[in-house]
């Protein structure tokens, strides 16, 4: 990964509830979400009590879809996992869902997309209503390939997260440039 793509992502990371990482098949998107969040929750490779990875499948049409779908080796769903969120406020977790845009995101995310869009003070509110919430501990991060097996993304869902492409990086070249080899 380029220096500039690892800083773009740690910085949407840490300001924004949900990052879009977008680009060609096979350039490291699942891979850098997955290291990160390793990182950054002290979790290791094979643990997935502090991170979750969904699958999005291209028949998901509504929020029970995703409400119902379980997490790439775990043995709890994506409401558990919510709920596991916010009984534990003072831990990070985070949830990657691989190829956001297989179903139309703007459908089975309706609740999520909702809830980023309000503002700080009327989440607030409704936290002391007892409402359905997005607890504040927990990021998302998005895979979107960008080829011609996917869905478009609404411009309702791009106005509520961050979206980072990620450049081809070419270790070798860098190295090369470095000690002025071509």
């Amino acid at each position: 990964y380029s220096p500039r793509d690892l800083v773009r992502f740690h910085t949407s990371v840490k300001c924004c509830m949900f990052t879009l990482l977008g680009g060609t098949p096979g350039n490291g998107k699942s891979s850098l979400a997955k290291l990160y969040f390793q990182m950054l929750t002290g979790s290791d490779a094979d643990s997935h009590d502090r991170n979750i990875r969904i699958n999005v499948q291209p028949t998901w049409l509504e929020a029970r879809d995703l409400e119902e779908a379980q997490g790439e080796g775990t043995n709890y769903n994506y409401k558990g996992f919510l709920d596991k969120a916010r009984d534990e406020k003072d831990t990070l977790l985070c949830a990657c869902f691989e190829e956001v845009n297989l179903a139309r995101v703007e459908h089975y995310m309706a609740d999520i997309i909702q809830e980023i869009g309000k503002r700080p003070d009327v989440l607030e509110s409704e936290m002391s209503e007892g409402k359905w919430r997005l607890p504040p501990n927990i990021r998302f991060v998005g895979t979107c390939n960008e080829d011609a097996s996917v869905q478009p993304i609404s411009r309702r869902f791009y106005d509520r997260c961050n979206k980072i492409e990620l450049s081809v990086y070419n270790r070798e070249a860098q190295i090369a440039n470095a000690f002025g080899l071509k």
